[in-house]
């Protein structure tokens, strides 16, 4: 991008100031950099949430004696996790952040289009280039440009469980953010439970994480050599550390925040086996209360069907030693309704 701006000519006006100049091919070149750098940083951010829902989703179906599903990506659930976003997934990541990048794009130019407005209403002049303000139309824009940030709000909380269920069924983005709707809007009473205090215990850990630092760097800056002798005042530093901190905090949290995600749509899916008869898989028994989602049944059993045959495995069963049974691996298996492999 600075490469580009700097293909421009500078025209100086009176002293210290001055205009950059670009022509219309460098013009065009620097909007679609703009465009594919916003493209890019979301695509980061959304196969960050992916890699987190596959890791989840592994350690959700296995239990911790079960260890043969950690033998490639030297044991990580996280390295696991990106592999297979990446290797299976990375089409409906890139179709997921075109579709965030796209509603910001809207955005930015809505926002630049009610600044115009605003800057002819400061002038004297209306956008119809009568005067006066139009107090009507300047109500119109502010109401849009809320709608427009909640739509984008929305999309972003609806890809984050798009891409847990993309990770537990195997699925495109498309049919697993249907499905992601269907299981939330099943169990909305316990989704907005969850998101409420979930969201207040991790704004309270960030700030708190955000005062420890803030705090640590305050009592370094007075005690500390040459900083308690030759600093004016430790105010300003230490609000900058609070607000560095509780910028990175944001990013570390939301790990936190996709894994719950995950684990209430896992939960969710469990409960729909088990009203239609079928037992819950992974850790539904250990996680149900304290999520709040009721799960009443007894321990997982092996239905049978004709002639005596299992029609169910365990998830120790579905990840022994041939790679076809595990359940991270692509094609294996027959995927049923919830995701399960059967």
């Amino acid at each position: 991008l600075l490469l580009l701006a700097s293909c421009g000519e500078i025209a100086y006006g009176r002293p210290g100031f001055g205009s950059l100049y670009l022509d219309s091919r460098t013009e065009y070149l620097l909007l679609v950099a703009i465009i594919v750098s916003i493209w890019l940083v979301v695509f980061v951010r959304h196969t960050q949430h992916a890699a987190v829902g596959g890791a989840v989703t592994k350690w959700y179906l296995h239990r911790n004696t079960d260890r043969s599903a950690t033998r490639c990506c030297g044991g990580s659930a996280v390295a696991l996790g990106l592999w297979h976003a990446l290797r299976y997934h990375a089409g409906s990541i890139a179709a997921g952040s075109l579709l965030i990048t796209t509603l910001k794009l809207i955005r930015i130019a809505f926002f630049l289009l009610k600044r115009t407005f605003y800057q002819r209403v400061s002038r004297g002049l209306d956008a119809c280039g009568c005067n006066g303000s139009n107090r009507l139309a300047a109500m119109c824009l502010c109401c849009i440009s809320c709608c427009l940030k909640c739509v984008e709000k929305s999309l972003e909380a609806l890809s984050r469980y798009a891409y847990a269920q993309m990770m537990r069924s195997k699925r495109s983005f498309c049919p697993s953010a249907a499905e992601a709707v269907r299981l939330l809007t099943t169990n909305l009473a316990g989704a907005a439970s969850l998101r409420f205090v979930a969201a207040a215990f991790l704004f309270l850990g960030k700030l708190l994480v955000a005062a420890g630092c803030a705090f640590l760097g305050w009592r370094i800056l007075v005690q500390a050599p040459p900083y308690d002798s030759a600093l004016y005042s430790p105010l300003a530093p230490a609000v900058c550390i609070f607000f560095a901190a509780f910028a990175v905090a944001l990013v570390f949290f939301g790990v936190y925040n996709m894994a719950l995600d995950t684990i209430f749509l896992c939960l969710c899916a469990d409960k729909e086996r088990v009203d239609a008869g079928m037992p819950p898989l992974g850790r539904a028994h250990e996680l149900s209360s304290v999520l709040g989602v009721p799960i009443d049944a007894p321990a997982p059993q092996h239905p049978r069907g004709k002639g005596g045959r299992r029609m169910l495995e365990t998830p120790a069963e579905r990840s022994g030693s041939d790679p076809s049974n595990n359940p991270f691996s692509r094609g294996s298996g027959v995927v049923d309704d919830g995701g399960y492999r059967i």
